[in-house]
């Protein structure tokens, strides 16, 4: 449904701010993972979900963690994601949640290669590599 115009009629519906993004309008969810360490069961058992949006002229990453949650603020360069601004919530995160959530903010503070093949994303850098699936629509403000 639209809203209301200055007149008082009925606008038409905005689009989605997902639309036209690297990722559509669609979440993904990890499904495993790997860094230096080797690999990393935690992104399967409390996986991470990544979608995108469009906001003031910016595509901003999402990122909900086993605790927080991360906005990451990217210019798309073809294969790329180049980060600026994180900005983070700040729940108290006990036990290894905390260190995932560390993890996390590592692996989007440098340049992210990404590559949608199909259902499957991967996202990687020199920090480590996740596999995502898509996991159905977002839902839109």
């Amino acid at each position: 449904m639209g809203s209301r115009t200055p007149e008082g009629g009925i606008s038409s519906p905005a689009k989605p701010v997902c639309e036209g993004g690297p990722l559509g309008c669609r979440l993904y969810r990890s499904t495993g993972g790997r860094d230096a360490t080797g690999e990393l069961a935690w992104l399967t058992s409390k996986p991470l979900e990544v979608s995108m949006v469009y906001v003031n002229d910016t595509w901003t990453v999402g990122v909900k963690t086993p605790c927080n949650s991360l906005g990451v603020e990217v210019k798309v360069q073809g294969d790329r994601w180049i980060p600026g601004q994180i900005i983070m919530t700040a729940m108290a995160c006990l036990g290894p949640e905390s260190s995932y959530e560390n993890w996390t903010h590592k692996l989007f503070s440098q340049p992210v290669t990404w590559k949608l093949d199909g259902t499957a994303l991967v996202l990687r850098n020199g920090h480590g590599t996740v596999e995502l699936k898509d996991a159905g629509p977002i839902r839109h403000m």
